[in-house]
């Protein structure tokens, strides 16, 4: 799974709307059952990206053009913590705040510096309040300070807008459809 490295700027809203879907059946006498026709909600999340360096606004419109029919990890920005201290190279266990994050069975950890610096690693375990597990090794060493964040699977849905906000930097509104958990 190929995450959508780009963090959303803080300067904007981040959007993240749940949509239920029931079905009500109406007996002659007045009364209701309401069914349940999804077994979860749905989940989208809009967020906007700016990137300020040219080679992250190409790698931006490379992703959306190439992700357009693909599953995409969705980093979810708004429940992201710092590395209380230092993991190196091969680490499996972190310290971060994860007492008020929604962690989910089948998540990944995203540990991120930049669209081209991170890493991706399946969640084993969240035990509050500084310890994350991951079923794999990092891939490098990660300082105290780093973000991490939860990542969900992810289908990119509609570009609101995109647009060159100078010579080096674009910017875009972009919405991602999580998939239900398994």
């Amino acid at each position: 799974m190929i995450p959508f490295p780009f963090e959303h700027d803080g300067g904007q809203d981040l959007v993240e709307r749940v949509s239920f879907l029931t079905d009500v059946i109406e007996a002659d006498d007045g009364s209701e059952q309401r069914i349940a026709a999804r077994s979860a909600p749905r989940v989208e999340v809009e967020l906007a990206v700016l990137c300020l360096d040219p080679r992250e606004g190409q790698r931006l419109e490379a992703l959306l053009f190439a992700s357009q029919p693909e599953l995409l990890g969705a980093p979810l920005w708004q429940w992201g913590g710092r590395l209380a201290a230092d993991a190196g190279s091969g680490a499996t266990s972190f310290s971060v705040d994860v007492a008020n994050v929604p962690w989910q069975a089948g998540d990944t950890v995203l540990l991120f510096r930049d669209p081209f610096t991170w890493d991706a690693l399946p969640l084993l375990a969240a035990s509050p309040p500084l310890s994350l597990s991951t079923s794999a090794p990092s891939t490098r060493a990660w300082p105290a300070g780093t973000l991490v964040c939860p990542m969900r699977t992810a289908r990119l849905g509609e570009v609101v807008q995109q647009s060159l906000e100078g010579r080096d930097a674009t910017a875009a509104r972009i919405r991602l459809a999580l998939e239900p958990a398994p």
